[in-house]
């Protein structure tokens, strides 16, 4: 079987939609059954990863899509069924949750955008936001209706996906992630000079972007409670170190940080905290538990997906909540070392189940072969 994959990556740019993409990629990379993959994107300039060019892989950069929204979303539902059949691929995985290679060659929709599906706990987002919502969701109901698999990462995801679009729960896989080692660090980032002059036991991390859903205010509330109590307390966040927030007495601002830079921080911290109220993942958690690295998890369903018994919960609205757990996790080594032991079963757990690869199988489930003019099913 010779398959020709082109994968949807278009606004795909850093953070966790750029880790799946790589990991798909080097599972198919690795996988005979794939011949050539090509990857619409958007530019490399645009982007905080490369793809690696070459041998199966080819980047086809997608500039006027990239910056204009409404312009990219004309173009996963008209331009690029005609890419994907110009290309020749025998199969698409749409990557944004929208768009279809259009007559009968088949596409799988991957949905990594939680935002339509929990409206209801965004009370803080304008009426443009709710409108651009709305756009999308429809865009992506389109997407699924159509497609042969919708694919997401955690059973949340399948209970929502499903009641919203009115899917039957057996066209839909949860294919929890995995994660894998990032690159050593060669040398010490000077970014992380800060997290270095603080304490042992009193780094705090927050990895994510600054959108409002991620709920990072009730970071800045538990540190204006705590540091009366413990003064040599620091927060550290992955946001530029002249953001507002890093105004905030004993809050930092760390930038951008690239991978080894990243594995450097998880392991300097005493504990990764994930105060968001809805995620399709929140990969943070996972990375944290690869390296050892204490989780405390917002009380929400997709934190228990993906962390099971390894995170310590608390109440996403209370600060006061979130500070005794804070409080229990750095005075009970015990705990700390339970959490360890747990994230490290999970991790491990999630490697064996190989979810990139059986992406590929629903993938290859339903390629069109080219050289044999058939549909695999």
């Amino acid at each position: 079987m010779c398959i020709h994959l082109a994968i949807d990556a278009i606004g795909i740019k850093h953070s966790g939609g750029a880790t799946v993409l790589l990991d798909v990629l080097g599972a198919a990379i690795n996988d005979a059954r794939f011949r050539e993959v090509s990857v619409f994107c958007s530019p490399r300039a645009d982007r905080r990863f490369d793809i690696s060019i070459g041998g199966k892989i080819r980047e086809i950069e997608c500039g006027l899509a990239e910056r204009n929204r409404l312009y990219r979303l004309w173009w996963l539902e008209n331009r690029l069924p005609s890419e994907v059949q110009k290309c020749g691929a025998g199969v698409l995985l749409c990557m944004s949750g929208i768009g279809s290679a259009g007559g009968r060659l088949p596409h799988v929709t991957f949905i990594q955008q939680p935002l339509p599906f929990f409206s209801e706990d965004l009370t803080s987002i304008g009426p443009f936001e709710r409108l651009r919502l709305s756009v999308i969701f429809r865009a992506m109901k389109r997407s699924c209706m159509s497609s042969r698999r919708v694919i997401v990462q955690t059973p949340t995801m399948l209970s929502r996906v499903s009641e919203a679009f009115g899917i039957a729960a057996e066209r839909i896989s949860a294919i929890l992630p995995a994660v894998y080692d990032f690159p050593e660090s060669h040398a010490c980032s000077g970014r992380l000079n800060p997290m270095r002059k603080v304490s042992v036991g009193l780094r705090l991390l927050y990895v994510g972007s600054r959108s409002n859903y991620k709920n990072v205010g009730i970071l800045l509330n538990l540190m204006k409670r705590l540091r009366t109590l413990l003064p040599d307390l620091k927060l550290f966040l992955t946001w530029p170190p002249d953001h507002p927030a890093c105004c905030v007495e004993g809050v930092v601002g760390l930038g951008y940080l690239g991978r080894g830079e990243l594995r450097e921080a998880y392991e300097l911290a005493t504990a990764l905290i994930m105060p968001s109220l809805v995620e399709t993942v929140g990969l943070p958690m996972l990375e944290a538990m690869n390296l050892g690295t204490p989780v405390l998890a917002a009380d929400r369903p997709y934190a228990h997906d993906i962390c099971e018994d390894a995170a310590l919960f608390f109440d996403p609205f209370d600060s006061g909540d979130l500070a005794n757990k804070l409080l229990y996790l750095l005075g009970d080594e015990r705990l700390r070392r339970k959490l360890i032991s747990s994230g490290h079963d999970v991790v491990r757990k999630r490697c064996l189940d190989r979810p990139y690869e059986r992406i590929l199988d629903i993938l290859a489930s339903f390629a069109f072969v080219r050289d044999q003019e058939k549909l695999v099913i």
